[in-house]
């Protein structure tokens, strides 16, 4: 089981931040929200995490859960505005994730 470590706050909020320079640079880049979500959203459990248990082993676990809670917050949040036509309000969108 996984338990809350020291570090892991600030490693959600650089995932968090990574997707968020990702999207809006890809966006400018390819003209295209949904592209460009589709190349910031990156889903580490489904491929990041079994590579780095092969690679560091169980102890590096804890960082890659933070990783990829602070990179599903952003696909969450921000799939819902790349998807919509119109610019909604930040409690709109916090309603819907």
């Amino acid at each position: 089981m996984v338990f809350y470590q020291a570090g892991s706050l600030a490693l959600m909020l650089f995932s968090f931040g990574v997707a968020i320079i990702m999207f809006y640079l890809f966006r400018w880049i390819l003209k295209d929200n949904l592209r460009a979500l589709c190349v910031s959203y990156i889903n580490l459990a489904w491929l990041g995490f079994p590579f780095a248990l092969a690679l560091f082993g169980p102890e590096i676990s804890a960082a890659m859960v933070a990783l990829y809670v602070g990179g599903s917050v952003f696909g969450n949040m921000w799939a819902v505005t790349a998807v919509s036509t119109e610019k909604l309000p930040w409690s709109s969108i916090a309603k819907k994730v």
